[in-house]
């Protein structure tokens, strides 16, 4: 068993089988994962800062049974931050990544994907963020982007702003920063709104659709995350996916890039990246918007 102590923070960590292969294919590691997020902790932490955790767990890697799981367990260190998170019968006790240490510690859990909630404990009721999932429905890289670009093109008219990253699986996901005054009820008609009018204004490449069999080759534009108790995949999170790809933050402009998809960047290249350009998304929590005059404009629109 490969394993040692080490100190980050305030805390000592006793991880183990670090040479356990994680991602049979491309030979990644345990201890690779757990390297790659003390290194990128940094740029991933004040992102995930007091938002509810749920974690992707594979215990024996990605080939073997993995599960998700909301609760933080009861063996989890009473230092890792959690929050209980009202629901209709009772609550559920979920884990907040607010220190290096804890992204650390996680990894050593075998939690390779990270999943956060839309609010923040603080104000558990109302959305920090309003989000986008776009879903190709067939591999159709021109067409998908061409979609984000349809979305951005809104966001930009609406007098939003608007940040994008790589899902590190097959689509993009694309946050708008808000104040936080709206319920989760507001958010999600707006987003559904907002949707509905690029569906109807591009019904060849755009659909709200959910059912798979109702797609054809159109791209999802899936509001639906934007309810009270979703949550979405982290940015910089690892993917379960062979060759660890990561959902990557992008500059818009880098959408068009030809070369660029959703998996393009991985454990192995993510911090040439990082090492060789600005964070597209540094500067995005001094971002709050009102839904007010952009629900006007868009009406107008419609």
């Amino acid at each position: 068993m490969n394993s040692k102590r080490i100190k980050i923070g305030q805390h000592e960590l006793e991880v183990s089988h670090l040479d356990k292969v994680f991602f049979p294919k491309s030979g990644i590691t345990k201890g690779d994962l757990l390297s790659y997020y003390s290194d990128v902790a940094s740029f991933a932490v004040p992102l995930y800062e007091n938002r509810p955790l749920t974690m992707q767990r594979c215990p024996e890697g990605i080939t073997k049974e993995c599960f998700i799981q909301k609760e933080i367990p009861n063996y989890f260190p009473q230092w890792i931050d959690r929050f209980d998170i009202p629901k209709k019968e009772g609550h559920l006790t979920q884990a907040l990544i607010n220190k290096k240490e804890t992204l650390v510690y996680l990894a050593d859990q075998a939690c390779i994907t990270f999943h956060l909630g839309l609010s923040k404990v603080d104000k558990i009721h109302s959305p920090r963020y309003l989000i986008f999932d776009i879903d190709p429905s067939k591999e159709d890289e021109p067409l998908l982007k061409n979609v984000v670009k349809h979305i951005k093109d809104l966001i930009d008219l609406l007098d939003l702003k608007g940040f994008i990253q790589t899902t590190g699986s097959r689509g993009f996901h694309i946050y708008i920063p808000l104040k936080r005054e709206f319920s989760f009820k507001r958010v999600h008609d707006f987003s559904k709104k907002f949707a509905a009018f690029l569906a109807h204004k591009y019904p060849d490449e755009i659909t709200i659709e959910q059912s798979k069999a109702k797609r054809g080759k159109r791209v999802l534009i899936d509001y639906v995350r934007n309810s009270y108790g979703m949550s979405a995949v982290a940015p910089y999170s690892v993917r379960t996916l062979e060759n660890a790809p990561i959902a990557t933050p992008l500059h818009w402009d880098e959408v068009a890039d030809k070369n660029l998809v959703s998996q393009t960047y991985t454990i192995k290249n993510i911090f040439k990246r990082l090492s060789h350009g600005k964070d597209p998304w540094k500067g995005m929590e001094s971002h709050h918007f009102s839904l007010d005059s952009a629900e006007k404009r868009l009406d107008k629109l419609f």
